[in-house]
């Protein structure tokens, strides 16, 4: 098949990586392990050069020395087989090196496990770094009989190591399950980053929070984002079994002065659903309740925080997704209203919450189409899409509307109009010809969803299941990802390609490889002559994670 890139082309970009990786110049060296490390896993493997990268530990340049560690934990699994090459680090004198060591360890997957004994012993080095990261690579290296080990060092002086024991342990469930009383004392530890992992550990072990709800509710007034986002994770899996007590003490946060915590309280009731209906006269109070937590502000601008979502920031908006989330449509007119809201977050929220309600808000949404912010008309167009495929049909002017968006400035706007025509079905396959264009557009995601969109909206566009299927190879990966499961959605005309879907079983991107496996099972009596192939995945990839969604894709035959 004319798919992905030949051997030609990979013996032409090894040559290249290997003539740096060989260089006796420095600065030579260096750029190849950056080129290294972004192959990742799949792409060291395909080149077949971990072992070039693992030369380069015994270079006299404490530089390249520490570049060799960070590409080979990149590569993962794919450099398991020189973990003793990465152990022999450990004996270096700078602690530095000796940190990268651990965590790259630690990453090459499960048969660098064999290095448990030497990670353990540094469980009680003088470095609390080295104590710290000691604990992580545990946790990475699933060393369930080092839990034990793990946990005394919750009582270390050091809040870094206290984390990092806390890390392991969450990683090593269910045999960290057993120190959950020890853990649960360190959710009102002074330490945000020690708050946050005993969080997480609750978090992995979510049945053990339930007990002490009330323990974590509290938390949703923490200072720390971190903390209080991780704390909405526990209420997420929980569901209706937060109702009660723990969803109760949680709407404390309601009556406080704070945006951040009226909003984390707004957040816990969202994340719940439906079960929580009955919250929302609590809820609709903070809907005329813009007012914002600024704090963060300076911190993002720098770059040196990521900014946190409307929902965690602006009650407002947290109220909106809160209603949405649970079901309420009684006070969707007042969501409406702030359509107009001269905040653009306020605007998003308002747009995303009312895509989600039943009922038809056409005529408000479109406006939004026209707006200055890229980002109000592409949810705008995104809500105006969810609704058409909710209710079965869109108003003529709406279809037309979004399509013209097809052609916006921003590539998040045009990804966003492709994918809403595509949850109009057949009404967006006027517009066949305006989305196979996208397929040449510079924006990977547009390309994406502009392949899904073909695939969605019904029997014309199947009609392009060539084209889709040209999408599969020499692409960015998710776009070929995208197009394979396009061709299993495409009934007979998308199966009718099985045999060019088949080849991508050895593609080198491990994601293209579960998406051809999964797709070739939805084809039907095309798809399944190529069981073996499948099979042949599920037992000798070289990636686990592949293996295991091959094994999962052959259950679907």
């Amino acid at each position: 098949m004319a798919g992905y890139p030949s051997k030609s082309y990979y013996g032409t970009q090894r040559q290249e990586l290997v003539k740096k990786l060989r260089s006796g110049v420095e600065e030579e060296k260096l750029e190849g392990l950056a080129e290294f490390e972004i192959l990742g896993e799949s792409g060291v493997l395909a080149l077949e050069v971990a072992g070039e990268a693992a030369a380069l530990l015994d270079d006299p340049s404490e530089e390249v020395r520490m570049s060799a560690l960070a590409a080979l934990g990149a590569a993962g699994q794919a450099a398991e087989e020189y973990a003793e090459d990465v152990v022999e680090q450990l004996k270096s004198s700078n602690v530095q090196a000796r940190v990268a060591a651990l965590l790259t360890l630690g990453r090459l997957g499960p048969l660098a496990a064999r290095c448990g004994t030497v990670v353990a012993k540094l469980l009680n080095d003088d470095s609390p770094r080295i104590r710290s990261a000691a604990c992580v690579a545990i946790g990475h290296l699933g060393l369930k009989d080092l839990a034990e080990v793990v946990a005394a060092r919750l009582r270390d002086a050091v809040p870094d190591v206290i984390s990092g024991a806390l890390t392991a342990l969450t990683m090593l469930s269910p045999a960290g399950a057993r120190y959950a009383d020890e853990v649960r004392e360190r959710l009102t530890d002074v330490n945000s980053n020690v708050r946050h992992s005993a969080v997480m550990f609750f978090a992995k072990n979510v049945d053990l929070a339930l007990p002490h709800g009330s323990s974590f509710s509290a938390l949703l007034l923490d200072e720390d984002s971190a903390v209080r986002q991780a704390v909405l994770s526990i209420f997420e899996q929980l569901k209706d079994r937060a109702l009660g007590a723990m969803l109760e003490a949680a709407c404390a946060g309601l009556e406080t002065s704070d945006p951040r915590f009226r909003s984390a309280s707004a957040s816990a009731i969202a994340v719940v659903g439906p079960a929580a209906k009955s919250y929302a006269s609590r809820l609709a109070p903070l809907l005329s309740d813009t007012s914002e937590d600024r704090r963060q502000r300076v911190l993002s601008v720098a770059g040196l925080e990521c900014t946190e979502p409307a929902e965690l920031r602006i009650p407002a908006c947290a109220a909106m997704a809160a209603l949405a989330a649970i079901g309420d449509e009684e006070h969707a007119s007042e969501i409406g209203q702030l359509l107009a809201h001269p905040h653009t977050d306020v605007q998003v929220a308002a747009a995303r919450a009312l895509g989600e309600m039943a009922g038809d808000f056409g005529a408000a949404l479109l406006p939004l189409l026209d707006s200055p912010q890229a980002t109000v008309r592409a949810a705008a167009a995104t809500a105006l899409g969810k609704r058409a495929r909710s209710s079965g049909k869109a108003q003529a002017d709406v279809v037309d509307a979004v399509a013209e968006c097809l052609e916006d400035m921003s590539p998040i706007v045009r990804a966003a109009a492709a994918e809403a025509l595509g949850n109009m079905g057949e009404q967006g396959s006027v517009f066949t010809e305006s989305l196979l264009k996208l397929f040449r557009d510079k924006s990977a995601a547009v390309k994406a969803a502009a392949v899904r969109a073909m695939a969605a909206v019904g029997l014309k566009g199947q009609m392009y299941a060539a084209e889709v299927c040209r999408m599969t190879v020499n692409q960015n990966g998710d776009v070929s990802v995208a197009a394979i499961h396009a061709l299993a959605a495409m009934d007979e005309r998308g199966a009718a390609f099985a045999d060019e879907v088949a080849p991508l079983l050895g593609h080198p991107d491990y994601a293209i490889r579960v998406a051809a496996a999964e797709a070739l099972t939805r084809m039907g009596d095309e798809g399944r002559a190529f069981k073996s192939g499948i099979q042949a995945l599920a037992k000798q990839d070289k990636l686990q994670e592949v293996r295991e969604a091959a094994a999962r894709a052959l259950s679907a035959f």
